[in-house]
């Protein structure tokens, strides 16, 4: 596809180079104006802005030849996503990496929160350098040591220990997130697996947006609310039903606004795509096609001994048509 080269970003740091090349820009500029093929641009769109990732030269020899499009390999994501693809392109095509890209490159994963806590090794595998490039980079930097420790083992040879770990918090045990969407409300429920590896509901409830006001305030209100919930229990999988497709009765136009919010904050905040069930989807994991709504809050009920007298079960069963995935 083609994009307008006014909509798309770079002022995201995304540019893991350490300057742009002017001879490098000057022979692309006259190969396109020849009509020479280049590759696509990539660019990385999170529902409002397209990233550049890989292609900062390529744009600018657009730009200075007039062009007003150009080619692009648009994938889903944020500036953050377009920044860590960025920081391992241009190893093995463009324009050859300099030192001072690769540390470029580097630093800008250092200089984050998140991944300046992975290892030498992490870093140098995702930015295509070498990992004593990368502790050397590193110490330059923050004053820290290597995140890899060298010793000797007792049999006289040597080996590395990643110790980057070492007093870290465990990961958070695998979740699976379960919403049946609407505008007025959302219902959601959050499964986790025990030791045995048996389903169990952690917590369900309900999210409300007031009527009194506005539609794309409500939908704002909705998408804070999701990402609180999504920041609390940081499930590893989330799951929405979506509605009967039938042509006497059209799915609501505020309940696929409401999904598209949920979409877009579930890949924003934890880049991940929701599974979209069915109702009939989920419900086979739990009942036959014939039973009825009573029958099947019943079989969720006594499936996680919970009471029938709860609201609305329907996000259990969701989460666990997931989790049966």
């Amino acid at each position: 596809m083609r994009l307008p080269l006014t909509q798309i970003r770079t002022d995201g740091q995304t540019n893991a180079r350490a300057g742009m090349d002017e001879r490098t820009l000057a022979e692309y500029k006259g190969s396109m104006q020849q009509g020479c093929f280049f590759p696509p641009v990539v660019v990385f769109f999170d529902g409002h802005s397209y990233w550049l990732a890989d292609g900062f030269h390529r744009v600018a020899a657009a730009s200075r030849s007039g062009f007003r499009e150009i080619e692009v390999e648009l994938k889903l994501g944020t500036a953050r996503d377009a920044m860590l693809y960025a920081v391992g392109s241009n190893a093995t095509h463009g324009l050859k990496r300099s030192p001072a890209d690769k540390r470029r490159a580097i630093s800008l994963l250092l200089e984050d929160t998140e991944w300046s806590q992975w290892s030498d090794r992490a870093i140098a595998k995702a930015s295509n350098t070498s990992h004593t490039f990368v502790a050397k980079v590193r110490a330059s930097l923050t004053g820290n040591k290597s995140s890899e420790r060298i010793y000797r083992t007792r049999h006289g040879t040597t080996a590395v220990m990643d110790v980057s770990n070492i007093g870290a918090k465990p990961p958070s045990p695998p979740g699976w997130l379960g919403l049946k969407p609407g505008l007025a409300k959302i219902r959601w429920a959050i499964l986790r697996a025990s030791a045995s590896g048996d389903p169990y509901v952690e917590d369900y409830g309900e999210i409300r947006t007031p009527s009194r006001v506005s539609v794309p305030e409500r939908l704002g209100e909705l998408e804070r609310d999701l990402v609180s919930l999504l920041k609390q229990f940081r499930p590893t999988v989330v799951a929405i039903e979506i509605p009967q497709n039938h042509p006497d009765y059209p799915p609501q136009t505020k309940t696929l606004e409401a999904i598209g919010v949920i979409e877009l904050v579930c890949y924003r905040e934890l880049a991940i795509i929701p599974l979209r069930l069915s109702r009939h989807d989920w419900r086979s994991h739990l009942v036959d096609g014939r039973a009825d709504s009573e029958e099947v809050t019943e079989a969720i009920a006594m499936t996680f001994d919970l009471p029938l007298s709860a609201s609305n079960l329907d996000a259990v069963g969701i989460a666990y048509g997931a989790f049966c995935q």
